[in-house]
């Protein structure tokens, strides 16, 4: 579990380095892929829910520190995803090897399309109403794409992490 727990931590980091660096330049319509928030759903599928759910914590928490964003928004984004990735990851749901090749990136186009409109609401929560004004629905189109063709890449690097630990019992 600590190999795990070490490795999404490092892969989290990574993530959030590349997402400051490399993707908020690239921008579609307006709207930026915001890769970290796809991570905690990829290692979700994994079936370990402690693990996706810290981890999308952590990597939130990593994410919200170095944006203008409320703090704590990616982070109960992160747990979110996590946490329904997990479910879905512990029934089989999405299976790289035995489902249909387009169940993971379709759960993934979904799950792209919902999270920003999720961070909106929990920023909103939290006082801020400034976020996506004029472009959320750009915003989640874009990251609905993004997180579609990433999703089998990003669900076989949680599986490398994971690779060692069983499924967690139902």
């Amino acid at each position: 579990m600590i190999q795990a727990r070490l490795g999404s931590f490092v892969v989290s980091v990574v993530l959030v380095a590349l997402q400051l660096v490399i993707m908020s330049d690239w921008r579609i319509a307006g709207a930026v892929v915001v890769v970290p928030w796809m991570w905690a759903f990829a290692l979700g599928l994994s079936g370990q829910r402690a693990l996706a759910v810290g981890t999308g914590v952590v990597t939130g928490l990593l994410l919200d520190a170095h944006l203008a964003t409320p703090f704590g928004a990616s982070a109960v984004l992160g747990a979110l995803t996590g946490w329904v990735a997990s479910a879905l990851g512990r029934e089989g749901v999405g299976d790289l090897d035995s489902a249909a090749w387009w169940v993971t990136p379709g759960m993934a186009l979904v799950t792209g399309l919902v999270a920003p409109l999720v961070f909106v609401i929990v920023a909103a929560a939290e006082g801020s109403t400034q976020l996506y004004q004029n472009g959320l629905l750009s915003a989640m189109l874009v990251n609905a794409l993004g997180f579609a063709v990433l999703a089998r890449p990003l669900a076989r690097l949680g599986l490398l992490v994971t690779a060692r630990l069983p499924r967690e019992a139902r």
